[in-house]
């Protein structure tokens, strides 16, 4: 288990001019035992004189350590976000965000994501109960790179708004991304394509048509603690430019320790040909704990 450390302590030391015949040796850790044999904390170093020195891998640089960890190939996270007010009306409020990434390989990865909001109002005087929003949207892609920047993408996005009458819609569509920048401090990527969608809203005629979808991911770490992340996807129709759809998300982020995180987000949807009567804009402001995975 000492690997590499050992070979460049062996190319260090040999390098002395009194050092002869310079023999590396494992000196097994008090934890080691029959079932852990290969449990190494110390290396000895003995020299042609017949004496011996124990160095301490943990006293050793971090370039000579072999302590590389098997990188992870997923990761989520899960968001809440609950509210709850009590007087003349009482309204009751709550939010559920997920979302995931896993790597199949350098080349593949699969992303998925899970929105749920709902929010209604009781008239404590009235008894009457009133619904201020129920939404869901879920979506799931999967990516394949060609280079370390290009991928092409496969993606299907289903969401409803009882608010909106929008029983269903269905957004399916593949197309090309450029991975413009992807470090520990920034990442940010944009999508084009081609999409197809289909709405259902009650009491009126469900449609469908093809559109274009431009889209954009960014995330920036602040700091130690605080990350930004901003998410923009457009889809306008191919057929008739009236029908038109916007999502978006910022989403600031505080690191709380041991994967926990406070989260403010704020949300539009703007669709252009809304139900009858409804409005096509809609926003949310949301506060939420969550954990990473």
């Amino acid at each position: 288990m000492i690997g590499a450390s050992v070979c460049l302590l062996s190319a260090l030391f040999s390098g002395l001019p009194l050092v002869k015949d310079l023999a590396v040796e494992a000196a097994p850790s008090p934890k080691s035992t029959s079932e852990t044999p290969n449990v190494v904390s110390d290396v000895a170093i003995r020299f042609a004189d017949g004496t011996r020195e124990l160095i301490s891998l943990k006293s050793l640089p971090a370039a000579l350590q072999d302590t590389k960890e098997a990188k992870r190939n997923w990761d989520a996270s899960v968001a809440l976000g609950a509210s709850q007010s009590y007087g003349n009306t009482e309204l009751s409020t709550i939010s559920l965000a997920a979302e995931g990434k896993y790597r199949f390989s350098e080349t593949d990865r699969l992303s998925g994501l899970f929105d749920w909001y709902y929010s209604q109002e009781k008239n404590q005087t009235t008894g009457i109960t009133t619904l201020n929003q129920r939404r869901v949207r879920g979506a799931a892609q999967y990516d394949h790179f060609f280079s370390k920047k290009a991928y092409g993408y496969a993606r299907v996005d289903a969401s409803g708004d009882a608010k909106q009458t929008l029983s269903l819609r269905l957004i399916s569509g593949v197309g090309g991304g450029l991975q413009i920048d992807k470090t520990e401090v920034m990442e940010w990527s944009i999508e084009a394509g081609l999409a197809h969608t289909y709405e259902d809203f009650k009491a009126q005629p469900s449609d469908d048509y093809i559109s274009a979808r431009v889209a954009t991911k960014y995330m920036r770490k602040l700091s130690a603690d605080f990350t930004y992340r901003l998410e923009l996807e457009w889809l306008p129709s191919l057929e008739d430019m009236n029908d038109q759809l916007l999502y978006g998300k910022n989403l600031l982020e505080m690191n709380l320790g041991k994967g926990v995180k406070g989260s403010f987000r704020y949300e539009f949807d703007y669709d252009n040909t809304p139900g009858n009567g409804k409005d096509r804009l809609d926003h949310r402001f949301i506060l939420g704990l969550g954990v990473s995975f």
